[in-house]
């Protein structure tokens, strides 16, 4: 979320000479790491299914990976760990546009992991009479759009009324120029 707001905000706000493209390579790397992370945490969510003697939890793993809802789950497994392993080269991460990208793509994903936790987990059950799909509707997806609409305008709001960068940042940086 933080490079998201910088990258565009940097050359609208004339902040390129105070977040530099290093402050992006850092932010990259640390996205890559918490990539790394996230696909580890995957990695021991199939580990511990199929080591473990639950047979439920095998058929709803199997769901997600084959049924109904298996796009969301590929989707989540190539925009939250497949895409960003980009950001292993410097110059991937030297291009914001290109960062920015990654960044709106682990989003997505991310949002894509909770659609499949909650939609998933409910439409197969341990009770076979329960199972069931689900669609959303117009309603919902309304909304989801005032949601990001109303984030988006207190966002905005605070942009424009609180400083951006912390004034004793400045003076430090000022001081340090010859």
């Amino acid at each position: 979320m933080v490079l998201l707001a910088v990258i565009p905000l940097r050359p609208a706000l004339g902040l390129q000479p105070y977040i530099t493209d290093w402050h992006i390579d850092v932010l990259g790397r640390l996205l890559l790491t918490a990539s790394l992370c996230v696909a580890y945490a995957y990695v021991m969510d199939v580990f511990s299914t199929f080591y473990g003697p639950d047979q439920a939890d095998r058929t709803m793993f199997a769901f997600r990976l084959h049924g109904l809802y298996a796009p969301v789950y590929w989707g989540t497994i190539m925009l939250n760990i497949v895409f960003p392993q980009l950001l292993w080269w410097r110059g991937v991460r030297m291009k914001p546009p290109v960062v920015w990208a990654i960044c709106l793509g682990v989003l997505v994903g991310m949002w894509l992991e909770r659609f499949q936790i909650i939609v998933s987990s409910l439409a197969r059950t341990q009770l076979q009479s329960a199972w069931g799909q689900y669609t959303p509707t117009l309603w919902e997806w309304s909304l989801l759009a005032g949601t990001i609409g109303l984030f988006l305008t207190a966002f905005l709001l605070l942009v424009r009324f609180i400083p951006m960068l912390a004034m004793a940042e400045m003076r430090a940086v000022l001081e340090d120029r010859p």
